[in-house]
């Protein structure tokens, strides 16, 4: 009687395994995205319009300290123009870009200024978690960090937050947007539930 409920379990769990073999979340983690970003370029402006009075050109210092006052301006007003006038950042970088070689006549620098301007933006980009049924992938900006199902013994998700818990006691607790994500809760943490209980070691089990 014992070994026939066993293999009872054992039979839907299996099945209830099947059907999630092709399932996969993408949650997309709430973060303070935009204040990040308008530091960046804040700074980096800042930065722009002091290195352009350092390498100001000899033949007509106005034209420097014009085009310092402006990529000053421009980090000062950062947010009005990212944030009210949703400004594109590549549009703000290449007039700024096209400011600092005017002033400078330095091409390279203008070329620095541009590439560092896309590296910030490329490396702030949004984290997210990637979950199938074979891997659970944590991605932010360029840096993205693969699991296994048996690297946890616990992931659960409720009231938009997402709990990771390795085997080996370190916890993950990231918020999800819940504009961006649709989940329903109980269908994941039941997915998840699954996922972890085929990936238990015997050790484990026992």
């Amino acid at each position: 009687m014992i070994f026939h409920l066993e293999f009872q379990s054992m039979g839907l769990l299996l099945y209830t395994l099947h059907r999630y073999l092709l399932t996969m979340y993408t949650l997309q983690i709430k973060e303070s995205r935009p204040q990040l970003e308008i530091t960046l370029f804040r700074a980096l402006l800042a930065f722009a319009a002091l290195t352009t009075l350092v390498l100001k050109t000899n033949s007509n210092y106005f034209i420097n300290l014009v085009a310092a006052l402006l990529l000053f301006s421009s980090a000062v007003f950062i947010e009005f123009l990212l944030v009210k006038l949703s400004t594109r950042k590549l549009f703000l970088l290449m007039v700024a870009s096209i400011i600092i070689l005017v002033a400078t006549h330095s091409i390279i620098y203008s070329i620095i200024f541009l590439l560092a301007g896309l590296l910030a933006s490329n490396f702030n980009q949004s984290s997210q978690i990637y979950i199938s049924k074979d891997l659970i992938e944590l991605k932010k900006g360029f840096f993205n960090n693969t699991y296994h199902w048996n690297e946890f013994s616990n992931i659960i998700l409720k009231d938009e937050l997402i709990t990771m818990d390795f085997i080996n006691n370190r916890l993950i607790q990231l918020m999800v947007d819940e504009k961006s994500t649709k989940i329903n809760e109980s269908e994941f943490n039941e997915f998840c539930s699954v996922l972890l209980k085929s990936n238990q070691s015997p050790t484990d089990i026992l």
